[in-house]
């Protein structure tokens, strides 16, 4: 039978694994002892063959059982905490104060103007509107009240034909009569009030609907709210002069008495 052979480099790598493995092993020899091991180690793997390589392994001299890989530490994984999204509170609108002493405050809307109110029983709008002077005709009394403030200003109400309950306003003001004058107006939540310029008013209500005219005199303009119930606006001698609120597009040329 012919014995492996082995090229020089495998001879090599061989002897120093002998060589390596004596020096993981002091215990098993030791001083002069060990360094003739050594040697002797050297010639088996310089001339060393089939048997030779099955001796050194079988007494122990050569470990070629191959380490144990380090075993790999795993990496944490961080799960990024959501963030809750932030809870908007939305903030409570405060609406503006009215003082019925003080029309300057009064807010002019669909359900009325300022303390009146579109509804209210009409022997009542006196009492709503402290300071102001009950000037309504005998002749009129029974559908309307007719009030005026210290500067002039005029507000009027009217009940249903079949009512007590008012279903139309009036808020006005004579400029050819009683002057040019600034007033404590009443305004709508856009700011419109009597004096307002018709500048202002086409501004403050882009593409309003003209809902009538007397003669060249008086323009009318209207918004509605869809139920029934508009705000219209009387313009004349470039100012707003009037402004309804009820469920007539136009202003009455005329009111009790005739």
């Amino acid at each position: 039978m012919n014995e492996p052979t082995f090229d020089p480099r495998r001879k090599a790598a061989i002897r120093d694994l002998v060589v390596a493995n004596a020096d993981a092993h002091p215990g098993r020899a030791g001083g002069r002892k060990r360094t003739a091991l050594i040697a002797t180690l050297v010639v088996l793997a310089l001339s060393i063959s089939g048997g030779t390589v099955a001796y050194a392994l079988g007494t122990g001299l050569l470990d070629l059982t191959p380490a144990a890989a380090p075993t790999a530490t795993p990496t944490p994984t961080l799960t990024p905490t959501p963030t809750p999204a932030p809870t908007l509170t939305p903030s409570a609108t405060t609406p503006p104060t009215q003082d019925p002493s003080d029309p300057s405050t009064w807010i002019i809307g669909f359900d009325g103007i300022g303390p009146v109110g579109v509804g209210v029983d009409i022997s009542t709008v006196p009492a709503l509107v402290p300071g102001w002077s009950d000037q309504t005709y005998d002749v009129c009394r029974d559908h309307q009240r007719d009030l005026v403030a210290p500067d002039g200003l005029a507000l009027s109400a009217f009940r249903g034909a079949d009512s007590t309950l008012t279903d139309q306003l009036y808020l006005g003001y004579n400029f050819t009569a009683n002057g040019d004058r600034e007033l404590a107006t009443p305004r709508t939540a856009e700011g419109i009030g009597v004096g307002s310029t018709p500048d202002e008013l086409l501004a403050a209500y882009p593409g309003i609907e003209k809902t009538g005219e007397y003669g060249d005199v008086v323009s009318y303009y209207g918004i509605g709210n869809g139920s029934g119930t508009w705000i219209v606006f009387a313009v004349l001698e470039g100012k707003v002069g009037g402004i309804q609120v009820g469920p007539s597009k136009t202003i009455p040329s005329e009111f009790c008495p005739a």
